[in-house]
Formats: C-alpha cells, sequence, structure tokens
C-alpha cells in the first residue's frame, strides 16, 4: 500500500486479520457499518483484501501477502505501544504504558 491507513482502515484490517486467524476469514456483516463495507470494497478492488459475499450476514475474506505483513506490522506497534511490565531487572514493580513510567 503506497500511503497510510487512516485509524479506521487500521482497525478493520485488524479486525479482518483476526477473522482471518480465528473464523477461517468468515466475517459477520453486522459487525462492520457503512463504511467498513466502502473500505472492503475498494481493498478488494485493489486486491490487498479480497471479499466474497457468502450469503446475507457474512463475508468470506482473504488478506494479501503486503495485507498480512501490515497488519503484523501493526500488531507490534500496538504491542510494544501498550506493553505493561509489571517489573523491571531488579524485580521492583513498574508499570510502563504508551513510553511513560509510574512507580
Amino acid at each position: 500500500m503506497d500511503r497510510e491507513l487512516t485509524k479506521d482502515e487500521m482497525s478493520l484490517l485488524l479486525y479482518c486479520e483476526e477473522r482471518a486467524v480465528n473464523n477461517n476469514g468468515v466475517l459477520d456483516n453486522q459487525q462492520i457499518d457503512n463504511d467498513d463495507t466502502d473500505i472492503l470494497k475498494k481493498w478488494d478492488i485493489e486486491g490487498f483484501v479480497s471479499c466474497k459475499k457468502l450469503c446475507v450476514k457474512t463475508l468470506l475474506i482473504n488478506l494479501s501477502e503486503e495485507a498480512w505483513a501490515v497488519a503484523g506490522k501493526l500488531r507490534k506497534e500496538y504491542a510494544e505501544k501498550y506493553r505493561v511490565i509489571i517489573a523491571d531487572d531488579t524485580g521492583e514493580r513498574i508499570m510502563k504504558k504508551e513510553g511513560r513510567e509510574d512507580g
């Protein structure tokens, strides 16, 4: 993808990735809104995430290699940003979240 994803696109991509991993790529239409549907249609045309209608309430999605890579990078960034560290090297309890340390 030659551009940065919007916040809504990032959220949708991570939802698609989760559904691909945990639900065989089946998406429930009731879990996405019209904006998400528009994004999925655009991604399908671009080949970023393919999307096929299974029935009225479900879609089958398939992430491209690029989409898998972008989703993996987003997951890693998210984990690093929100990782909570319970103890430092000395065993002293600290909490780290979003780059802040609280003692």
